[in-house]
């Protein structure tokens, strides 16, 4: 017997993107653990121009802390809502992802690896600040138009 989880997923698997600068807009996202037990969060970043979705991840290590800092200051000007301060404390879980994440749009860099003999798209930067609209924002505590300065849209 094999028990099963339906999960309603497509079949639309990760294609390959050619090096170059692209919009794109979160899809979908999945929180899971590395092979090495670190938590992650994959994003299915979707291109409207190609029709094709490649998935990222993001670890959650010290090291890899500057990655969602940059992902975050990607994704969520387009949504009209703030960035945290820097020292905020966010609790990253689907509710925050679906908020500021999911829908939003942004720019990306995307580079092409080649791993174990395959080629692979990988994005190399999160192009921050694409859609911040004051000058000289984008240092993650600007406060954006759209915003009423309520904290009803901040959760940390």
């Amino acid at each position: 017997m094999i028990d099963y989880e339906y999960s309603d997923a497509d079949n639309q698997s990760p294609r390959y993107v050619p090096p170059g600068q692209y919009e794109v807009k979160v899809k979908a996202f999945e929180f899971g653990m590395s092979k090495t037990g670190k938590d992650k969060l994959s994003l299915d970043l979707y291109f409207d121009d190609l029709d094709a979705t490649l998935r990222e991840d993001i670890y959650f290590t010290p090291a890899a802390a500057w990655k969602f800092d940059t992902v975050l200051k990607c994704f969520v000007p387009s949504k009209n809502l703030k960035l945290p301060m820097k020292g905020d404390k966010i609790s990253i879980n689907n509710d925050f992802v679906a908020k500021f994440l999911v829908g939003g749009t942004g720019r990306v860099d995307v580079i092409e690896e080649i791993y174990d003999d395959n080629k692979r798209s990988r994005v190399k930067t999160y192009l921050a600040g694409a859609y911040l609209t004051e000058p000289g924002a984008g240092s993650g505590q600007a406060d954006l138009l759209g915003d009423d300065g309520g904290d009803d849209d901040v959760p940390f």
